[in-house]
């Protein structure tokens, strides 16, 4: 028998039920790293580590199920090309295993597509929450950039025109609704950065107590 249980798990067909005994160890090693790793993260499907975790784990699965699946087809093309009875017992034995394994991988794919989808969704959950963010952030510096450009002209209008022109009153209403929705704005930033640091707090000491992100969130 030949295996590699690095990057790519292979079979050799001439000690087949010994490297099939193989394959099932090194999945059960996998399953069993990834329950040691996941052990500490409360709900693994809610953080973005468990979830990459979890489709490395799978993705070993189901390479290791593909080499099974390969090294079984192979045994049975064998036997059938050296006169194997198909409608044998052995025969059907054989195709019966071929089925049980290429189901299992095909249980495995799934849940790596699962998964992986629900990483994204994470990611792009994530990243719309910091763009959000950002672009208060933008808004807040652009309105007092405007805002200061306004109470430059105020008073050159005021100095010029006299503070009862109907430029200069004009401006003043600018400057103060400028000015209202800007104080709205740095206080929508505030918070949202208060509520950001809250979460972050109750998010570690959930960690520690094993409570999952998604319990923390729900409040």
């Amino acid at each position: 028998m030949a295996e590699n249980l690095g990057a790519n798990f292979s079979i050799d067909i001439t000690n087949l039920k010994a490297g099939l005994a193989a394959a099932n160890r090194a999945i059960r090693e996998s399953e069993s790293e990834f329950k040691a790793a996941a052990a500490g993260m409360g709900d693994w499907t809610k953080s973005q580590e468990g979830l990459e975790k979890r489709i490395a784990t799978m993705n070993k699965t189901a390479e290791i199920q593909q080499a099974k699946v390969e090294a079984l087809k192979k045994e049975y093309d064998r036997l059938i090309s050296e006169g194997l009875d198909p409608t044998s017992a052995k025969a059907t034995d054989l195709r019966i295993k071929i089925n049980n394994e290429t189901a299992a991988l095909e249980k495995s794919k799934a849940e790596i597509e699962k998964n992986k989808t629900a990483l994204e969704q994470m990611q792009a959950e994530s990243k719309a929450a910091a763009d959000k963010t950002e672009s208060l952030t933008d808004k807040v510096k652009r309105q007092e950039s405007e805002l200061s450009d306004l109470k430059d002209r105020y008073k050159e209008v005021a100095a010029t025109q006299g503070k009862n022109s109907d430029e200069a009153k004009a401006l003043a209403q600018e400057i103060t609704e400028l000015s209202g929705d800007l104080k709205d704005n740095k206080k929508r930033l505030d918070d949202a950065g208060e509520a950001a640091d809250d979460f972050d707090q109750s998010l570690k000491k959930a960690e520690k107590g094993g409570i999952s992100a998604f319990t923390v969130a729900l409040g």
